[in-house]
């Protein structure tokens, strides 16, 4: 059944170097061809070494490659991967491939490499060129200009289970908008805890573990528990392995924990009072909360870094205090950004704000909120911040929009990425004139008052 038609499928194996008009090679991968061998534990040849006479695969594979190419009379045809699937990076042919490529460079002016589209639709296709596609759905599809529908085209009404009541509500929302107004107005939830039975031991943390491990360390070090029953507890939850590997990551995020309580030591000292109250917001009282407050500040720390929405966390408790009457300042102390911050502390500050000013400012984030409740906001923290950064600096719009698109797409953790903005908001599309008015209202107004150390 070798040669049974007028297109024969076949491997690459010895003895078949029968002329063809056409020889197609396929998958001739970095890696791939020639092939590796992979001897058995019980292999004499292995273990002692090869001899003169003893195959290789590898040498056969190279044979078998240059038997094909003589087999070919009218065309030789090779494809490989050029690009990866993942980051589009480009990966190099086989070995022999790349020889074969060489040589032919040396003989003739040009080598016919053709490098083919990713995806049927691609309008490379299309454009007559020597790669044309006949497929008349996808010619269409590239024809028509499709907007996709917003998600809701009429402002639904306000719940009064839903009115602002609480600081808490207020920071959640700003955290993550499009989460609460799917999940709190809509009742539509994306995410789901499953717990994942791995087949074997992991013996790394990944970034959230490793966070979590720091945190537990941190809060361990300022109620003053003892450090080895802190270890201890964490090696019996199996939340790390025991023995030298366990005791890597212990030691590694108990560090990082203590270079930010060594920095919290003074603050803690003065800090050691709980404040509770309320602000009246649009005729509604709006309750809330502080922890470590001192007579002049109010004290916020974590083991991680400072993202931009913990940045507004901490900005509306800020403006709560003061509203308040307090008249203090916020110091934050987090983990260090990059390579070189990450194993200190970073220690920035929230000037105070007049009191009529505070109430005004938390007015504007409560009608935000309410705006948010009865349709989607676009306001996702890191793409947002980075749009009124690059704006402050340039006073482009175009500019900012460009950098908060990149922002948004940047990652295999952005914002883009995610489940709820992603379902929601269309970027640059929806970076419009509403939300650069709301983006220069809320992260304009907290620049003024934010001190980084």
């Amino acid at each position: 059944g070798f040669v049974s038609g007028g297109i024969t499928f076949a491997t690459l194996v010895p003895m078949r170097s029968i002329p063809f008009k056409v020889v197609c090679l396929l998958g001739m991968n970095d890696g791939e061809y020639p092939r590796q061998d992979h001897p058995a534990s019980f292999d004499l040849i292995a273990i002692e070494g090869a001899r003169k006479g003893d195959r290789s695969r590898r040498a056969d594979d190279r044979y078998l490659f240059l038997e094909a190419m003589l087999s070919a009379r009218d065309i030789f045809y090779v494809s490989y991967e050029g690009k990866a699937l993942k980051n589009n990076q480009a990966k190099p042919p086989s070995v022999v491939v790349s020889e074969l490529v060489d040589y032919t460079s040396q003989v003739f002016e040009s080598v016919n490499i053709i490098e083919h589209p990713l995806q049927p639709f691609s309008r490379r296709y299309f454009q007559g060129s020597d790669l044309t596609s006949f497929q008349k759905h996808w010619y269409n599809a590239l024809q028509e200009k499709v907007t996709a529908p917003v998600f809701i085209d009429n402002d639904l009404s306000m719940p009064e289970e839903l009115e602002l009541q609480s600081v808490q509500q207020l920071i959640s929302f700003f955290r993550h908008s499009g989460k609460f107004f799917l999940q709190q107005r809509l009742g539509i939830y994306f995410d789901y805890d499953e717990i994942d039975l791995q087949d074997t031991e992991s013996f790394t943390l990944d970034n959230l573990e490793r966070y979590e491990l720091s945190d537990s360390a941190l809060k361990a070090l300022v109620k003053g528990e003892d450090i080895m029953d802190w270890r201890d507890k964490m090696v019996a939850s199996g939340f790390v392995m025991d023995g030298s590997n366990g005791k890597v990551y212990l030691d590694r995020e108990l560090q990082h924990a203590q270079n930010i309580y060594d920095s919290l030591g003074a603050y803690l000292e003065q800090a050691g009072k709980r404040f509770q109250g309320s602000v009246i917001l649009c005729d509604s009282a709006v309750q809330g909360h502080l922890d470590h407050v001192g007579e002049s500040f109010a004290l916020n720390y974590q083991s991680g870094v400072l993202r931009k929405r913990h940045l507004l966390e901490i900005w509306i408790n800020h403006l709560f205090a003061n509203a308040a009457g307090l008249n203090i300042e916020t110091i934050s102390v987090s983990r260090g950004k990059g390579s070189r911050g990450k194993d200190r502390a970073e220690t920035n500050r929230m000037h105070p704000v007049a009191r009529d000013e505070a109430i005004a400012y938390l007015e504007q984030l409560a009608s935000i909120y309410r705006q948010g409740l009865s349709s989607p906001f676009c306001f996702p923290p890191e793409t947002t911040f980075s749009f009124v950064e690059t704006l402050q600096k340039s006073e482009d719009v175009a500019a900012a929009r460009e950098v908060a698109t990149r922002k948004w797409n940047d990652g295999d953790y952005s914002e883009g990425k995610d489940i709820y903005w992603s379902r929601l908001f269309d970027i640059p599309q929806d970076l419009d004139n509403n939300f650069v008015k709301h983006a220069q209202q809320v992260y304009g107004t907290l620049f003024s008052y934010w001190e980084e150390g």
